[in-house]
């Protein structure tokens, strides 16, 4: 059984804890530890990404790592969400044919454009059709690779509506029960994959933020004391 801390077992929001060593990563001096709190939500968006890249290994047969993986590409993440704005970011370094951001925050989507993604579409307050037709009508071409990190049933739906046919759909959200219609997975030879959590990421998000190539602290607002 696998034990995450924070998932299947207590987290950190306490003054002391105890955690297997083997969960301790040394942060540079060059990291600062607003940069360092952020992590783990950078973890997930590596896992995420990296499952797409195995995802499309499988299929075209390229053998590469991170940087550059998945470049040709059109890819789009579906939440705008801290762990969709870094998805976005950690993409750019796959050098994709474009990377689109596709949420319901002007704001967020603002600070998306600022952090290099250059392809946003709002959906705010656009019924799930109405979405799927602004994201097609907005971006260069459908996507080949969609994840979906707005944890919601709908969302979920879109990206199954709106991928390119034999394109994949990467599930990071927990949208819950989605009533999906399988028989347009199938027609449409869609690739369906599950992503959870970091799980083992952690010294690859620690070193993109240490090159400078995600900026996590962007998106801190707010600050606040534990006690």
């Amino acid at each position: 059984m696998v034990r995450e801390v924070g998932i299947s077992r207590n987290g950190a929001l306490a003054e002391y804890m105890v955690i297997p060593a083997a969960n301790l990563h040394k942060i540079p001096d060059s990291v600062s530890w607003r940069k360092a709190a952020l992590t783990e939500p950078l973890s997930v968006a590596v896992h995420a990404v990296l499952k797409a890249i195995v995802e499309t290994r499988e299929r075209n047969g390229s053998a590469k790592g991170l940087e550059g993986a998945l470049e040709g590409h059109s890819v789009v993440v579906w939440g705008d969400g801290p762990v969709g704005l870094l998805i976005a970011q950690v993409l750019l370094t796959t050098r994709p044919a474009f990377v689109g951001l596709v949420g319901k925050s002007p704001g967020k989507l603002a600070l998306a454009q600022s952090l290099g993604i250059g392809h946003t579409v709002c959906t705010e307050g656009a019924t799930s059709p109405q979405a799927e037709k602004l994201v097609r009508e907005l971006l260069p071409e459908p996507p080949e690779i969609v994840f979906e990190a707005a944890g919601t049933p709908e969302a979920a739906q879109e990206c199954i509506n709106t991928v390119m046919p034999r394109g994949i759909v990467i599930l990071v959200g927990f949208p819950g029960l989605v009533a999906v219609d399988l028989s347009t997975v199938a027609l449409r030879e869609l690739g369906l994959c599950g992503s959870r959590s970091g799980n083992g990421e952690w010294d690859m998000a620690i070193s993109l933020v240490e090159a400078g190539r995600v900026n996590p602290e962007a998106m801190i607002t707010h600050e606040f004391p534990l006690g």
